[in-house]
């Protein structure tokens, strides 16, 4: 669950992406929130 907890990150240094793998801010932190429901819907008794 804690991925989903990116409010506090900071965001000053940009990431070097390979060319042609350029992804958003937005586009990662979409994908975090998704990463941490599936896992959390994965790991119920």
């Amino acid at each position: 669950m804690q991925l989903i907890f990116f409010d506090d990150m900071d965001y000053t240094e940009k990431i070097m992406y390979m060319p042609g793998f350029e992804t958003s801010d937005e586009t990662v932190k979409k994908s975090l929130i998704e990463y941490s429901l599936e896992y959390n819907e994965y790991k119920k008794p």
